[in-house]
């Protein structure tokens, strides 16, 4: 939940005003959704606790790393102006303590709307909210780490201009907070690996507020929609997160032609649909189409691998302007994937798989870094940011799903480097993806789940979507989808998830690709219920 002070952060001689002031400046925190909330954490005797700053950066030690930005002084105050398209600056936070919450200082200059700001911590969402004030005002939002030093980027979502106006930003600071509580030499409940040795990370306690995940067997759910488009054999699914949700998108590969298919929400009906993307990089060879597709939702750009092709293609959202072509100097087999990990460092590895190989590019500049052979067959991976792991299932031999550091090395948990066999996968592994907590994908405390598509080729008994929890590999239960019509979804390819909400589909969107022909999709919400009634507890986050 995001949160807006509306106390000013001055000080009295005019200037910045120092972390003690703004800590202390919390009057009457108003949640973003009308309703009144106090923004405290519980103490071990019950009383409610302020949380303190344990960390500090300020908006002038930014470096912009796109778009337009400059430092100004505007009211005594020296703050970082984000003043154009794609304005995205970056800078560097240490922790001293553990983080239960992300607050920003800012103010907005409104234009036909509100400006929309965007913080990300090492790559994780930690806060997206209205800049409605047009004074310093702090805005706050839960999100948990360890103490530590971390990346922090800010980014201007909604930029517009007119004859008389423009939409902007100017940012004072970011702040980590928590209970001031001092770090101790207690084992953390996860390790990060490096990216050159293989280390084990031990599961030894649960983080605060990350729900509760009981085994449940079998659940089955029913489609909130059914979306079939301009595509021909359809492989896989991204969404794209829009400041509002009714302005999100899907975007949809086409393995038997040049192009995605792109709807825009609520993706129910053929009005939905836009024109698709086309582009000549799309098709490099005669016989080449799209098949993985990726949205980097940080830097607003969308990865499109094609068969037959050497091309990994790169537009920008949401206009899909061509940015520029990743290569790996070979041409894609038929079914080239796309993955992304954000690292410590906050630099970003691009992963595209091409029959045995992985190849692993820096997004950023394009080069190719390195290559691995995995160590099963493979099409899908999928990127975990928090934990630092590459998971790729076992496309043909139903082995399970393996983890690998960043550089492509066995990443070990437990003792193991995979998870999952043939006594819970009954066909190919295909599709993967992460549901992460806390519910509303703001932030990411390292528990949640792993959903892999069980490729089931069989319209009576439809596919199978085995779950597992994220944190201690261990198998849940199955989900099952019907369509509306009553029949089971089946033969899924790719699978995708978004969990921003909106009144069509409350929690997010679980999708899944309906017999390379279609996508249907399901809202969290009813999905989480169904699961809930069959563990006979509550599921999730």
């Amino acid at each position: 939940m995001n949160t807006v002070d509306t106390g000013p952060f001055r000080n009295s001689l005019g200037g910045r005003s120092n972390t003690a002031a703004r800590a202390a400046a919390v009057v009457a925190v108003v949640a973003m959704a009308s309703a009144a909330a106090l923004l405290v954490l519980p103490s071990r005797s019950g009383a409610a606790v302020e949380p303190v700053v344990v960390g500090e950066l300020q908006g002038e030690a930014m470096r912009m790393t796109s778009g337009s930005g400059t430092v100004v002084t505007e009211g005594g105050v020296t703050v970082l102006k984000l003043q154009s398209a794609g304005a995205r600056a970056t800078g560097t936070i240490t922790a001293s303590a553990a983080v239960s919450g992300v607050r920003i200082i800012a103010k907005g200059t409104q234009c036909e709307g509100d400006p929309r700001i965007r913080i990300r911590v090492d790559g994780a969402k930690a806060l997206a909210t209205s800049v409605a004030s047009t004074s310093l005002t702090a805005y706050s939002s839960s999100f948990a780490r360890p103490a530590g030093t971390y990346t922090v980027s800010a980014k201007l979502t909604n930029y517009a201009k007119t004859w008389k106006c423009a939409r902007t930003v100017s940012l004072d600071a970011v702040l980590l907070t928590g209970t001031g509580t001092p770090t101790t030499t207690t084992t953390p409940t996860t390790t990060t690996p490096t990216t050159t040795t293989p280390t084990t990370t031990t599961t030894t306690t649960t983080p605060p507020g990350s729900g509760s995940f009981p085994a449940f067997g079998s659940a089955t759910v029913t489609a909130d929609y059914l979306a079939t488009g301009a595509g021909n054999n359809v492989d896989t699914i991204a969404f794209w997160e829009a400041p509002n949700a009714s302005d999100s998108r899907m975007y949809v590969t086409s393995k038997n032609l040049s192009l995605v298919e792109v709807w825009k929400h609520p993706y129910a009906s053929a009005a939905d649909q836009l024109t698709p993307l086309t582009h000549s990089c799309l098709k490099a060879g005669s016989g080449s189409a799209t098949n993985g597709v990726l949205v980097d939702q940080e830097s607003d750009l969308l990865y499109v691998a094609s068969n037959f092709s050497p091309n990994v293609c790169v537009f920008s959202l949401p206009n899909l302007s061509h940015v520029k072509t990743i290569t790996s100097g070979s041409g894609y087999g038929l079914e080239p994937n796309l993955a992304m990990l954000t690292l410590p460092s906050g630099q970003k590895r691009l992963y595209v798989s091409n029959n045995s190989i992985v190849y692993v590019h820096n997004p950023a500049t394009g080069a190719k870094l390195s290559q691995f052979t995995p160590t099963k067959g493979l099409e899908t991976m999928w990127g975990d940011s928090h934990d630092s792991v590459l998971y790729i299932p076992d496309e043909n031999t139903r082995t399970g799903v393996y983890a690998y550091h960043p550089d492509g090395t066995p990443y070990t948990r437990n003792g193991k480097t995979f998870f999952a066999n043939s006594s819970i996968f009954d066909s190919d592994g295909e599709g993967i993806l992460e549901y992460t907590c806390p519910a509303s994908g703001i932030g990411d405390n390292g528990t949640g789940l792993i959903v892999v598509s069980d490729q089931i080729d069989s319209p009576s008994t439809g596919n199978d979507y085995e779950v597992f929890d994220r944190r201690s590999w261990a198998y849940l239960g199955k989900i099952k989808m019907r369509l509306p019509s009553g029949a089971f979804v089946y033969n899924t390819d790719g699978i995708a998830s978004t969990q921003q909400s909106s009144p069509h589909y409350p929690g997010g969107i679980f999708a899944a690709i309906q017999d390379d022909s279609s996508v249907a999709g399901v809202s969290w919400d009813k999905l989480l219920r169904a699961i809930s009634a069959q563990a006979g507890k509550n599921f999730g986050c």
